[in-house]
């Protein structure tokens, strides 16, 4: 490929407050509303002829609002629930001049000027228990709303940790996490409002161990199954979402 010079300026702006709530000896909620603001500013030329290769002036918005809330039911039982909303604005202001990608195949001009909003909102609730004085389980569950997509996933979790002596202790935890596609993507073709979020399941264990009150060991590990991932159709080795304001985004996948 082309070799590429030129400029990255990029810029984001947070602000928010958040407030904190307590309810006696039932439990606390904790809120927060905050506004952030991403600008993004790329231009970069081919080093051989000095020529435009790339121009992206893009803006994305997010109005975040959250809220958790945490109770004792009694003894060691917790529960934890709460909710968030997303507001959404984008902007996306781009060219990208005729190359070949790492294939040596033809890649036209791509122009895009576009603006898209969306909502995204989600529920979850956790319960905690401790069974005995060696077994404390976690259940969990999430639910995810999407409004460009109009889609609506759920997603379990699930962990668990069993306490063998004073020293050790194991635990196990599962679980389903989703990702929302970036409007980025969505709002080029009309058809990809019906692709499949990002999936991955998720399993672990862990074990610790202290040898004394100073010195503790912590052994992890982790193994995580990737489902739906977009890949770019002309380089099925490039996830689109590691190339989030690379060149093959702004092409429409098939």
């Amino acid at each position: 490929g082309e070799t590429l010079f030129g400029d990255s300026n990029n810029s984001e702006l947070t602000v928010g407050v958040s407030w904190f709530q307590i309810w006696g000896k039932l439990g606390y909620s904790s809120s927060s509303i905050s506004f952030t603001r991403t600008r993004y500013k790329y231009r970069f030329h081919k080093t051989a002829m000095a020529t435009d290769f790339l121009d992206n002036r893009s803006l994305d918005e997010v109005l975040h609002l959250r809220n958790s809330n945490h109770f004792t039911l009694g003894g060691s039982d917790r529960v934890t629930f709460g909710f968030g909303i997303d507001l959404l604005g984008s902007r996306y202001d781009y060219r990208s001049a005729p190359h070949s990608n790492a294939y040596g195949q033809a890649v036209p001009e791509v122009r895009k000027n576009i603006g898209s909003e969306g909502s995204k909102a989600h529920l979850f609730i956790d319960y905690s228990a401790q069974i005995g004085s060696s077994i404390s389980l976690n259940l969990g569950i999430r639910g995810d709303y999407f409004s460009y997509s109009r889609s609506v996933r759920v997603s379990p979790r699930f962990s668990a940790a069993f306490r063998i002596n004073d020293r050790a202790r194991i635990s196990f935890a599962a679980g389903y996490f989703r990702q929302t596609l970036p409007l980025l993507l969505l709002y080029q073709n009309p058809d990809n409002r019906t692709l499949t979020e990002p999936l991955a399941y998720q399993y672990s264990a862990g074990l610790d161990y202290r040898f004394s009150e100073s010195v503790k060991l912590k052994v992890s590990g982790y193994y995580k199954d990737y489902r739906h991932l977009p890949l770019d159709p002309s380089q099925p080795s490039l996830c689109l979402l590691d190339d989030m304001f690379g060149f093959s985004l702004f092409r429409d996948m098939a």
